[in-house]
């Protein structure tokens, strides 16, 4: 059996350097071609979802902590100054 020379593992011919400087390519156009540019997409505005939504629960956590934080301080002050009434009379 004859194999044929050089069709085998062989690779195409490459263009040369200067075919390749004279070529125009255009690399955005090509991402916006493919296929998964979409899912992409997707997937980021997932996450960012997901983040926002995090970022606006330990929101929510942090302002109910710092309310009642100050419900805390209100409460010592107002013991201070009873304190204080009490004991200076």
């Amino acid at each position: 059996m004859a194999l044929m020379a050089g069709t085998r593992g062989s690779r195409p011919e490459s263009p040369s350097t200067s075919e390749c400087a004279t070529e125009n390519y255009d690399l955005s156009a090509l991402i916006t071609k493919l296929p998964f540019k979409a899912n992409i997409g997707a997937m980021f505005q997932r996450l960012e979802d997901s983040f926002g939504e995090k970022v606006q629960a330990v929101s929510a956590d942090v302002q109910h902590l710092d309310d009642r934080v100050q419900a805390l301080e209100d409460d010592g002050e107002a013991a201070d100054q009873q304190w204080t009434e009490c004991h200076t009379t």
